[in-house]
Parts: structure tokens; sequence; C-alpha cells
């Protein structure tokens, strides 16, 4: 597998999981509005925080990047002499 499949199945599945983190906060979320009670309801932002959410994700910059793609370059090379 090279680099590129990999990051992109990393990312795949990450945006699996994001996906499915999102569909149980809006059916969570639908329960707590369907509550009567005196106070207002919470946004859906705030009663159930997500990584995914877009002000909460890290950025990663071109130095985190270019080490990750040395490493599996690494890694990669390195299966490669073995199976020589």
């Amino acid at each position: 597998m090279s680099y590129a499949e990999v990051i992109l199945a990393i990312r795949g599945y990450e945006n699996k999981q994001s996906r499915d983190w999102e569909k149980t906060r809006l059916v969570a979320y639908y329960t707590y509005c369907g509550i009567p009670k005196k106070e207002t309801n919470k946004s859906i932002f705030q009663f159930m925080p997500l990584p995914s959410d877009m002000k909460n994700r890290p950025k990663q910059d071109a130095e985190s990047m270019r080490l990750q793609r040395e490493f599996f370059v690494k890694k990669e090379l390195k299966r490669r002499d073995e199976i020589i």
C-alpha cells in the first residue's frame, strides 16, 4: 500500500466515523429538544461538541505533513526490503 493509499484510507475512515457521530448527535439532540423545560434549548454544537466541528479542528502545518510522509515512505521502503 502506497503512502497516498494509506492517507486516503485513513481520511475515509475518519470521515465515516465523523458522519456516524454526527448522526448520533442529531438523534440525541432531537430527543433533548423534545423534553419540555423552562429554559431555552442549547444549540446542537453546545449540546454535544464533536472534534469534527470545523472551529475545533486543529490544522496541520506543512512540517507535520512532511514528517508523516517521511515516516510512511521509510516504512514502505523497509517493508519492500524485507520482502526481497
